[in-house]
């Protein structure tokens, strides 16, 4: 087993962060695809607005004591921190839900304008304490070195985990909320085993002292209010679209939010395999070297994922149905956004990992405030393509505020790609919207003649392909 571990971390992060990801994502969309055509759209969309909220809820009732154990265990190389962060967090995980329990209306009426039934949110609470337990100890695996095995834990292994449960739920006929909330509930208790099972044979136990819970607290807030509020940016605008909109729309948005993330992917895998590491980043040339490297790889993979989707999206959101295709604007447009924000590289990230936190903080207060405002001013008007606006100005927004913060103290340029590589992204990006509307056929080989620009212009893969070449050569 433990040669087996040694070999996967041996292999890119971003390459095993991309490929666990679209794995999973396989098994993710298959499985949605699955659920839409089995349960109608206002089941659905009741369905990812409550677990919506309880994304929203699981960073908030942790306060930060996820990341903390990132930024901590490299400060002071410790498994103390690891148990005390944890213990922590799980105190306010319980607190919290035993508060959401006692004000159920409050919630249903005010943050979820009645559109899910008591017994629904009380059932939906059962996914927090087992959600929010899963991420206060996934940090745990990475800063132990296993950044790939983590990338499998939670990109692969999440996701399949719930497809037999779904699958055993619906074929005995719970095609309603209940079922698929059922599902994501027990295959998360599962994973949950799995992930302590690991770490009662790694870490080394320390009885928690008490006192860390305040000595601590003070920048494990800031780190808290920053998740809490990237959260809010990412997904108020759900809320807000299930407030003034419809919960079809609620449905469709999902979805196309849920496809359009793919396309980041490598830069998810880049920024989570490098957190642990951008404490003292400008003072490593080893580091940055690393960095500068993997980055390029990870706009490379999703400037042609993001190409891929533009090229093929109405295809994609018919598989879920004739009715998830009105989100086709919003996806086009969905995908740019997230294809410019890989252009950053680990801005934020390298802020909350070198005490940073709470100017952090304070852009995203910012950015969630825009968010919130622009869904006011454009979902009634534009409905799905609002929100999209509204999500993906503020993302943008909150990237850009932190590079001018870093430029002040140091070279930012480190931590974004080059140029040349801007310059790239717009003009395929121009080139595929204006050629997405051609038949099947064509779009097929402008993608692959897209693909091979995209790939080439990376030395990390050309590299690989002329060795390639030359080993079949000879």
């Amino acid at each position: 087993m433990n040669s087996i571990v040694e070999k996967i971390e041996r292999v890119n992060n971003v390459i095993v962060g991309l490929s666990s990801n679209i794995i999973g994502n396989l098994i993710l969309f298959l499985t949605t695809i699955y659920i839409t055509n089995n349960v109608s759209e206002d089941v659905y969309g009741q369905f990812r607005l409550v677990f919506a909220f309880v994304s929203i809820l699981v960073i908030v009732l942790m306060m930060g004591r996820d990341s903390s154990i990132l930024y901590y265990y490299q400060k002071e190389k410790s498994d103390r921190v690891v148990i005390e962060e944890a213990v922590s967090g799980a105190f306010l995980v319980l607190l919290g839900c035993v508060l959401l329990y006692l004000m159920d209306d409050f919630f249903i009426t005010n943050l979820l304008s009645d559109k899910v039934t008591l017994e629904n949110y009380h059932l939906s609470l059962l996914m927090l304490p087992l959600w929010s337990l899963y991420n206060l100890l996934t940090p745990v695996v990475r800063v132990k070195g296993l950044i790939n095995c983590s990338f499998i834990l939670s990109n692969l292994l999440q996701r399949l985990l719930r497809f037999p449960f779904l699958l055993l739920f619906l074929y005995a006929g719970y095609n309603n909320f209940s079922g698929l909330a059922w599902s994501m509930i027990l295959s998360q208790a599962l994973l949950l085993l799995l992930l302590l099972f690991y770490l009662v044979r790694t870490l080394q136990w320390h009885p928690p002292l008490l006192s860390s819970f305040f000595t601590r607290f003070n920048y494990s807030f800031s780190l808290g209010i920053n998740a809490i509020m990237l959260t809010i940016a990412g997904k108020i605008d759900v809320l807000l679209l299930g407030k003034l909109s419809t919960t079809t729309n609620v449905a469709i948005y999902d979805i196309v939010t849920s496809l359009a993330i793919v396309a980041l992917f490598p830069y998810i895998a880049l920024t989570k395999s490098f957190e642990p590491k951008l404490y003292g980043f400008f003072d490593n040339e080893q580091i940055k070297n690393s960095y500068k490297n993997n980055i390029s790889i990870s706009f490379t993979l999703t400037l042609v994922g993001g190409v891929f989707f533009i090229l093929f999206g109405h295809e994609i959101l018919y598989l879920f149905g004739d009715s998830y295709t009105e989100g086709m604007s919003s996806f086009i447009l969905l995908v740019v956004f997230y294809s410019m924000l890989s252009c950053w590289g680990g801005v934020s990230e390298w802020m909350t990992m070198n005490g940073y936190a709470k100017h952090n903080f304070l852009f995203l207060i910012f950015c969630g405030a825009l968010n919130v405002i622009l869904c006011f001013l454009f979902i009634p008007k534009w409905g799905i393509l609002g929100a999209t606006v509204s999500l993906g100005l503020s993302l943008i927004t909150s990237k850009f505020l932190a590079f001018v913060f870093i430029s002040l103290k140091h070279s930012a340029s480190n931590l974004l790609v080059n140029l040349k590589q801007i310059l790239l992204l717009v003009t395929v990006l121009i080139l595929a919207i204006y050629l997405n509307e051609q038949i099947f056929l064509v779009k097929s080989v402008i993608f692959m003649m897209m693909m091979l620009l995209i790939i080439l212009s990376e030395t990390f893969f050309r590299k690989k392909i002329t060795a390639l070449i030359n080993r079949g050569i000879k």
